[in-house]
């Protein structure tokens, strides 16, 4: 997905990816709720925040672990 969007993610200074981000969160939810599993995102402002979230997760562990190293 982030091949394809890639000159718009070059336009918008890779900010277009918190977008791609929240849209595979939506699918992500909608594949969960036709398993049960219980994983439910209500809209893609819900989404656009979880797709934040879990860009500041994913930084903040990979800093603490390239300082391990």
């Amino acid at each position: 997905m982030l091949l394809l969007t890639l000159p718009i993610n070059i336009l918008t200074l890779g900010l277009f990816t918190f977008v791609v981000n929240a849209l595979m969160l939506i699918l992500t939810s909608w594949i969960a709720q036709g398993m049960e599993v219980g994983f439910r995102v209500n809209g893609f402002v819900a989404a656009f925040v979880g797709a934040l979230i879990v860009s500041v997760v994913s930084y903040v562990l990979n800093r603490l672990i390239a300082k391990r190293d």
